[in-house]
């Protein structure tokens, strides 16, 4: 694996989840993954956490989202990887559309013959 091919991996990430939601989502991450919150709200670890946390999400009204890695940097063992880059998020609520747009960085951990998500930071 190269940054190429992590970025391509996140971009590909984020595709599967147009499609697929949440379990397309989770899909991506270790079962002991952690997805950073903001403020003093408690981080929230394992997939099952994470699927529960991010279905809300997946379910808003006319939901749109992109995002893209702009940077990537691997391990010397090429057993982590992390990508950051930007992201935009629409959906509507109460006849409002609402946009977000922000910054991501998530951790990559090659395990078990497969690279998938150990934490998700975004703001």
């Amino acid at each position: 694996m190269d940054c190429e091919q992590l970025k391509q991996l996140d971009i590909k990430f984020c595709e599967d989840c147009k499609e697929g939601g949440a379990n397309a989502w989770v899909s991506y991450f270790h079962d002991d993954a952690i997805m950073v919150t903001n403020g003093d709200n408690p981080n929230i670890i394992g997939k099952e956490n994470i699927f529960h946390a991010v279905d809300k999400l997946f379910s808003l009204e006319e939901l749109i989202f992109t995002w893209e890695p702009t940077f990537c940097e691997l391990s010397d063992d090429q057993t982590m990887g992390v990508t950051m880059g930007n992201y935009i998020r629409k959906y509507k609520i109460s006849d409002s559309f609402i946009e977000e747009k922000g910054k991501y960085t998530t951790v990559w951990k090659y395990k078990n013959g497969e690279w998938l998500i150990s934490m998700d930071i975004g703001n």
